[in-house]
């Protein structure tokens, strides 16, 4: 027995293991990959949101430098230049040889000279700059700051050519970000100098080393994506996108990985989830199945001894009883069982009328209504009784109440929630055969449930969970005992619905039959094949009254 209980313990709890290591191989990764997915989709909505902020911001120092220029043009420098995030603005005008200086505003004289400005120009690409562009350049870093040159084109009525020129420190270009650590954000011109980023201490650094940076300068696509792998070894997915109106470009950056160690986290949860069920098991078999199993050697033990004793013990052989010399009986004593004091009895009233063997069906009908006095009263049910009186029939009477019994009880639990509630039992003779007929004014039953009513489990009903379905099947099997039969037929009459229950029998000799009365009514009775009710004259009702 303890061999047998650890055994069941080692190999559940191995079942256990093996079934985790089996779910580990094929969800970890599996849900690895889906983390994977997931932050590479959320790098593109990001991606939206980060070149959205960089059109704004480009298109609001566009208009600051506009306002600017509008504004000089006098001996002072304007207060709009003052309040603006510029150092130096400068507006050139193409004199059909060379780019000259209209005029050019510092906020300090030490900083971007107009001088500084002529020789910058050599090296800008004016000329392919579109009429409603926005260009940057990185000038150069003063003080360890880098500085960034905006070039806006500017028309004249004349169709002059001019360009109005903004210079600002890249700390000045209006972009904030803050995101989760792992993020890289980062914003460059056409020549790969950052000009934002999440860490600005490296403002105005070339990007060209990074593959991001590469894949984006040199192809010729609007957006790039791209999974690369650090000298680290660290696995990068990335994307960028150009910015419309300008020559600048955003990307953003993040490592491929849901979470530090997210593997070996996830192995480790998955152990101790074995762990947990293991024990869990070591509980259940030890407290629950390892008594469970020694009641059941306990039993077998007890049985095979019974069997010995059974067979060995002498047993005193009763005069006139011939017992065969093969079986031998114990009288058990040690068991202490209880004999019966009194010998089955048959239902109450249920008594045979005459020597003939024939029974009262009034006082079979009697005895099962009695039982359901209770319930008859609480809902008030009336009872009705035709033809019924003096009728005697040949049939086992414990079988026949039995069946009689479930189906008034049917009938009246049918009518608890129906108004009115008329309960009505009907006997006629047709040729050899009884027919007793039980009516009640209930709910009725479905057309589609006809053929299920003598289904085991099957109800249509359902009293605060107990109906169990077995009240009908039973009554079949009763009437097929007796080599009778049961019908059930659900109609409309003029007061609502109606349920009849046919119980049908074979009549035998020494049956007593109502006798007919002139002024019985008739009753509907369901035909073997069809629907209709051929009229019987019964005998005068007798109307069975609860007060």
């Amino acid at each position: 027995m303890r061999n047998y209980t650890f055994r069941m313990i080692v190999y559940s709890s191995l079942a256990i293991v093996l079934l985790i290591f089996v779910w580990g191989v094929r969800q970890i990764p599996a849900t690895h990959r889906i983390g994977e997915e997931a932050v590479q989709t959320s790098l593109d909505q990001e991606l939206v949101v980060l070149s959205s902020a960089v059109r704004a911001t480009t298109q609001a120092l566009k208009y600051r430098l506009l306002d600017v220029l509008k504004a000089e043009g006098g001996d002072r420098t304007s207060r709009a230049f003052q309040d603006s995030p510029f150092v130096a603005a400068t507006l050139l005008q193409w004199d059909q040889a060379q780019w000259k200086t209209l005029w050019h505003s510092v906020k300090s004289k030490t900083d971007f000279q107009a001088a500084e400005i002529r020789e910058a120009l050599q090296s800008w690409p004016l000329a392919s700059i579109a009429p409603d562009e926005v260009h940057y350049l990185k000038l150069s870093d003063v003080q360890g700051q880098a500085f960034f040159a905006v070039i806006v084109p500017v028309r004249r009525p004349n169709q002059v050519p001019m360009f109005g020129v903004g210079i600002f420190p890249a700390m000045q270009f209006g972009l904030q970000f803050s995101v989760d650590q792992s993020r890289e954000i980062r914003v460059f011109d056409s020549k790969g100098f950052a000009l934002a980023l999440s860490r600005p201490a490296y403002l105005g650094s070339s990007l060209m080393r990074e593959p991001l940076v590469k894949e984006m300068l040199e192809g010729e696509e609007v957006r790039a994506q791209l999974d690369w792998t650090t000298n680290q070894g660290e696995r990068l997915s990335g994307r960028a996108v150009r910015i419309a109106g300008s020559n600048l470009v955003a990307a953003i950056e993040s490592p491929l990985r849901p979470g530090e160690n997210w593997t070996l986290r996830g192995w480790l949860y998955l152990g101790l989830c074995g762990l947990g069920a293991i024990a869990l098991n070591w509980f259940l078999f030890t407290n629950l199945l390892k008594p469970l199993l020694a009641q059941l050697n306990q039993a077998e033990s007890l049985i095979e001894t019974l069997r010995r004793q059974l067979r060995d013990a002498p047993v005193a052989q009763p005069k006139g009883v011939a017992i065969r010399p093969e079986l031998k009986l114990s009288p058990l004593a040690h068991l202490d069982f209880q004999e019966s004091a009194a010998p089955i009895e048959l239902k109450e009233d249920v008594e045979t009328s005459n020597d003939s063997g024939s029974i009262s069906l009034e006082r079979l009908v009697d005895s099962s209504l009695r039982r359901l006095d209770d319930k008859i009263k609480e809902i008030g049910v009336n009872v009705m009784q035709l033809g019924l009186e003096g009728a005697l029939i040949q049939t086992d009477p414990m079988q026949f109440q039995t069946a009689l019994d479930e189906v008034l009880k049917n009938a009246i639990e049918a009518m608890q929630t129906t108004t009115p509630r008329n309960l009505t039992l009907s006997l006629a003779h047709q040729g050899d055969v009884n027919r007793l007929t039980v009516e009640d004014s209930g709910s009725g039953i479905a057309e589609a449930d006809l053929e299920k009513v003598f289904d085991p489990f099957f109800s249509t009903k359902d009293n605060e969970g107990v109906a169990r379905g077995l009240g009908l099947n039973v009554v079949r099997r009763v009437m097929e005992e007796l080599s009778g039969s049961v019908k059930v037929i659900s109609h409309q009459n003029s007061e609502g619905s109606a349920t009849r229950v046919i119980l049908e029998w074979p009549s035998a000799e020494g049956e007593v039959s109502p006798a007919p009365s002139s002024q019985a009514p008739t009753i509907e009775m369901a035909a073997p094949t069809q629907k209709d009710w051929p009229e019987v004259e019964i005998r005068k009702p007798r109307v069975r009254t609860l007060d």
